[in-house]
């Protein structure tokens, strides 16, 4: 597997709608923008070569060596990648595919992102998750019907409404619908934009609707958990 050189900061902002993050490939330290909604992982068509592929016009390719890309102190193998010209002004788009592998505990208040070690978990038989959740409360995370890690909470008139958790928004139509949904603890507001359309939901979250709160995205265990403020 490719080697990670070094630690990348936990620390990320929430710049024009996206959440950016360092990251690193091998010996190539990049900017990244991390999107739960994104299905597979996708890079600038500049740095194909860094993760093994020769440049080339795809959409979708299997990357040639098996290689890891570093976020916080942990590293995400990568097997595929999807090559794009335009990817949210970073070179790297990280989808649900690795996030699949680990949770991400996001903490807004401190914008400060922590990988939670699946190896940990089980080693420590739940200390490291009982630490990182403490305070939080867990919410079941599902597929969509388009495929997106999506919550179900109750609207203001006590209707289900089931949310995608999508983070960027910088292609959001401000005109949208805002949508308040009870998740637990929090009471949180949502979009009914294109990006719900897409998903098959009813609306959307994005990363400024968490407001300051501790998020921590367990796709593995299918679960989004929150903190009341």
């Amino acid at each position: 597997m490719g080697g990670l050189i070094g630690v990348m900061s936990p620390k990320f902002v929430v710049h024009a709608g996206v959440l950016l993050l360092s990251a690193r490939i091998g010996m190539h330290a990049l900017p990244a923008v991390l999107a739960p909604s994104t299905p597979i992982t996708t890079i600038s068509a500049d740095l194909v070569r860094s993760v093994g592929v020769p440049p080339q016009e795809v959409d979708q390719v299997e990357v040639a060596r098996d290689r890891a890309i570093g976020i916080d102190r942990s590293a995400f193998r990568l097997r595929q990648v999807r090559v794009a010209a335009r990817t949210d002004g970073a070179s790297l788009i990280i989808g649900s595919d690795l996030l699949e592998s680990k949770p991400v505990m996001l903490d807004f208040g401190r914008n400060r992102l922590t990988v939670v070690e699946e190896t940990d978990r089980g080693l420590l038989q739940g200390d490291v998750l009982a630490s990182a959740t403490r305070g939080l409360t867990a919410i079941p995370l599902t597929a969509s019907p388009g495929g997106c890690p999506s919550v179900t909470g109750e609207g203001a008139s006590g209707q289900r409404i089931m949310m995608a958790v999508v983070g960027s928004s910088s292609d959001l139509d401000r005109r949208s619908t805002r949508v308040r949904v009870k998740l637990g603890p929090a009471t949180l507001g949502g979009q009914a934009s294109e990006a719900a359309s897409r998903c098959r939901v009813d609306a959307v979250l994005h990363w400024e609707d968490f407001g300051r709160r501790r998020v921590l995205i367990d796709l593995p265990h299918h679960e989004l958990w929150l903190s009341a403020l």
